[in-house]
């Protein structure tokens, strides 16, 4: 019994040699365990590095195209106002369409585009009528009275607008339409300014066809505005500094001078 237990016991301890001998020589020769591991690993390095080189580049890439979008902003900036300055240098307001060319209507200037509108931002800027000496000092002479303040409440801007500048037309003055406030759905404020407010521009045109600037340094305007309290109807608040309660110039005598009438 002693000799088989120890038969069993070499015959053991063969075997496990066998193995590990067995192993270790799988690790050491081509094509073993190690080798794969290695191949493993490179690949591994392999794949991150071009992982991180992909992103460099799409870093890149994005870079390039901010910086290009800004150059071509920048661009198409400078040359809106070079456009618009030759077209004020030169006189131009209007371009007619080539001969040949019949069914394109007139190309308009962006000078002459802005100056087609008289409400929300955008009014007419030349004219045909005052004079110089219409502007400034006027003290000698009756000042144009104000709208009734707050006036009477209206259901809409448009309504008030109206009502505004229906006084206006019967004193002698224009008012539009600025700077809508409030949130996309509602309007809460607006400013009303007179339409010969801010600073002339430079006499366009020559002889007959001489142009003038409506505009002539006015600063009179007042806030329209809906309030919650008011159950959101249209009035007319002043503002507190005085000169944007009188006007620096004198009554029209046609209506032809304020488009925003029609005239």
């Amino acid at each position: 019994m002693p000799h088989t237990i120890s038969s069993r016991h070499s015959r053991k301890a063969t075997s496990l040699a066998c193995r590990d001998h067995t192993a270790l020589v799988a690790s050491t020769i081509p094509g073993g365990n190690y080798a794969n591991n290695l191949e493993r690993q490179r690949l591994r390095r392999l794949s991150k590095v071009e992982e991180v080189d992909a992103r460099k580049e799409i870093v890149a890439r994005f870079q390039s195209a901010l910086i290009l979008a800004w150059e071509l902003a920048e661009t198409d900036s400078l040359l809106a106002r070079e456009l618009a300055k030759c077209r004020e240098d030169s006189g131009l307001g209007r371009a007619p369409s080539e001969r040949g060319d019949d069914h394109h209507g007139p190309v308009l200037s962006p000078t002459s585009l802005a100056s087609s509108f008289s409400q929300d931002g955008q009014e007419y800027e030349e004219w045909n009528g005052f004079s110089d000496g219409e502007c400034g000092d006027y003290s000698d002479v009756e000042p144009i009275p104000n709208p009734p303040i707050p006036g009477t409440a209206a259901p809409s801007i448009e309504a008030l607008h109206a009502e505004v500048n229906a006084f206006a037309k019967a004193n002698g003055f224009g008012v539009v339409r600025r700077n809508g406030t409030g949130s996309q759905i509602r309007k809460t404020r607006y400013v009303f300014e007179c339409d010969r407010y801010g600073q002339p521009r430079p006499s366009r045109g020559s002889g007959l066809r001489q142009r003038r600037s409506r505009k002539c340094g006015c600063k009179w305007k007042v806030i329209a505005e809906a309030l919650e309290g008011n159950n959101y109807m249209w009035t007319l608040r002043a503002l507190p500094d005085p000169e944007h309660g009188r006007h620096n110039h004198e009554r029209s005598i046609s209506l032809s001078a304020h488009p925003v009438h029609g005239g």
